[in-house]
């Protein structure tokens, strides 16, 4: 999850992404949104969980690893608008 956030927050590297358009880059987008579908699937799909041995976690643990994982997000935003503000 971390790395899905961060490709997210590095697409623009001193701009905000909420300046430039967080969805502007379609391709990316659908990367990430395959990357998110491919690991539900793995976690939660019978077949996939037999051969990854993973076992279906509880909705509750999915949001707050999401939760986590946007931190990355945040301090790279949060970075960037230090060196503007410090460029300035």
């Amino acid at each position: 999850m971390f790395q899905v956030f961060h490709v997210l927050a590095i697409r623009v590297e001193r701009s905000s992404v909420f300046t430039e358009g967080l969805f502007r880059n379609r391709y990316l987008i659908l990367a990430v949104v395959l990357t998110m579908a491919l690991q539900i699937l793995v976690i939660y799909a019978l077949p996939l969980q037999a051969a990854f041995r993973t076992v279906s976690l509880p909705l509750w643990d999915l949001l707050w690893i999401t939760l986590i994982g946007s931190s990355v997000f945040f301090a790279v935003e949060f970075e960037k608008w230090l060196r503007r503000r410090h460029e300035r």
